[in-house]
């Protein structure tokens, strides 16, 4: 009997990307359809060109200059305030957003109106983007925490580099593999763990968030109530097992890639 390779199973599964991306763009808004605060704009001058390309070298860790470069003429690089909508299901875009700087909260909202945080991007190449977006439906809101700076790369364009480009492949396939890890922990965490033992999880997975993301976020993020988040955290600063984290940590991440 033939044996099914893992690597055909994981490239089944980019191609249900791929598919996503050319055929699925209306289940996305991103911040230029929103928030249009263009720091640098392509076709305009060629020096914006050159600074989102430097951009995306560095976040992206690309190594393929020309790959880069043909990225960088069609992208735009954007700002976006503290608590501003930086990308949401129910509208048409043409672009995928990637994070450059700052924090990113995904969330979804039930029936009730309540909104469940879903995850953070705080990694410079982190993709705005849910591993949901391979089911039917897409509901995952993106909004910002902190003041942010993404750019924001044409679907279309990406999808053609990603069919040409080795490098990018491999790290599309690296992206992904590190959110499956991720969702899987947290999933399992959820199902086994104590809430002590969901918060400790947190701050040494996300230590560079615990003083920037809102008690109400974090809570909702490891499913327990902010007043039992409340309680937990006062319970570790008087055995003296919280420490303390500075904002300033956040540009010292490298991303995923």
């Amino acid at each position: 009997p033939s044996v099914c390779h893992p690597f055909l199973a994981f490239k089944k599964f980019l191609n249900k990307m791929l598919t996503f991306f050319c055929l699925r763009t209306e289940k996305l808004t991103c911040v230029n359809a929103i928030f249009p605060a263009i720091l640098y704009n392509c076709g305009e001058r060629k020096e914006d060109a050159m600074h989102i390309q430097d951009c995306l070298e560095e976040i992206l860790h690309l190594e393929d200059t020309d790959l880069a470069a043909s990225l960088a003429d069609a992208s735009r690089l954007f700002s976006c305030k503290k608590r501003q909508l930086v990308a949401k299901p129910d509208a048409c875009s043409d672009w995928i957003p990637f994070l450059v700087s700052g924090v990113i909260r995904g969330y979804l909202t039930d029936e009730k109106g309540r909104d469940i945080t879903d995850c953070f991007l705080y990694r410079p190449g982190e993709a705005v983007l849910s591993l949901s977006i391979l089911t039917a439906s897409f509901p995952i809101n993106f909004e910002a925490v902190t003041d942010c700076v993404l750019v924001s790369i044409p679907t279309q364009l990406l999808a053609e580099q990603f069919q040409q480009s080795a490098e990018l492949q491999q790290l599309y396939s690296s992206y992904l593999l590190e959110k499956l890890k991720r969702e899987r922990e947290l999933k399992l965490l959820l199902g086994i763990s104590s809430a002590m033992e969901r918060y400790q999880w947190f701050l040494r997975r996300y230590p560079e968030l615990a003083d920037v993301v809102s008690i109400k976020h974090i809570a909702s993020f490891l499913c327990m109530s902010p007043v039992s988040l409340s309680r937990l955290r006062g319970q570790l600063r008087k055995r003296g097992e919280e420490p303390p984290v500075k904002q300033s940590r956040l540009s010292e991440k490298s991303g995923l890639f």
